[in-house]
């Protein structure tokens, strides 16, 4: 292994290496570096493996890919580019359910090895997640005239639902793509069993649309570290 062990779990070790192969050698190397500075706390880990997992599924589908690019101090986990030139940033965000919730699906887990818990409807959190994420860049995406993308991980304790997340990004009256133009798009995506299933939302409001593709990453994708 180039970079010998990156992370604790095998299996994650092993599906860091097939995404570097999709992504630069100095994309990689800022990657290592940042699984360095935490290889003891598993929630950072996991949300920086899935930062590296969505920039390699743009890469997959062939789209040119650099991450922590730096537009005047700040550093989007994503940009996409055209024979170099930016033409997309798109921002990481993780939708977990709220902190009550989570503890008791967690102590459900351990007790009994499954959980039964009522969920609330999370529209509203949802919009307040995003829309922190689209208003903290919205002056990079004016000033370089520039698409924008919010990634969005919508993790299983959340359960949340198309029509919850079609009311959050499609509402005329309330829905994050009326209120926000400037975003081109959400890609939403989640997982279930090393498989990584992404679903692009274009804004039908944008005032810069921006394609991008849906599918997914599956177990095939992630054995390829592992040669």
């Amino acid at each position: 292994m180039k970079y010998g062990q990156i992370v604790g779990s095998d299996s994650v070790n092993d599906a860091i290496y097939s995404c570097f192969k999709f992504v630069s050698e100095a994309d990689a190397k800022a990657y290592v570096k940042k699984f360095a500075k935490q290889p003891h706390d598993q929630d950072q880990v996991k949300h920086t493996f899935r930062e590296l997992v969505l920039g390699t599924f743009l890469a997959s589908n062939g789209l040119t890919v650099q991450s922590d690019r730096r537009f005047d101090g700040k550093t989007p986990d994503w940009t996409i580019l055209d024979n170099g030139d930016p033409k997309c940033v798109v921002e990481v965000a993780t939708f977990h359910t709220n902190k009550e919730i989570k503890d008791a699906i967690e102590a459900q887990l351990g007790a009994t090895g499954f959980a039964f818990v009522y969920q609330p409807d999370h529209t509203q959190r949802l919009f307040q997640t995003l829309e922190n994420k689209s208003t903290a860049y919205r002056d990079v995406i004016e000033k370089y005239n520039i698409a924008y993308v919010p990634g969005l991980f919508l993790a299983f304790d959340a359960a949340v639902n198309r029509e919850q997340l079609d009311a959050c990004l499609l509402d005329r009256d309330t829905g994050i793509f009326a209120a926000y133009p400037y975003v081109s798009g959400v890609l939403a995506f989640t997982e279930t069993i090393i498989t990584y299933g992404f679903a692009y939302f274009p804004n039908p409001n944008a005032l810069r649309p921006f394609p991008l593709p849906s599918g997914e990453l599956g177990p095939s994708f992630f054995r390829q570290g592992q040669a």
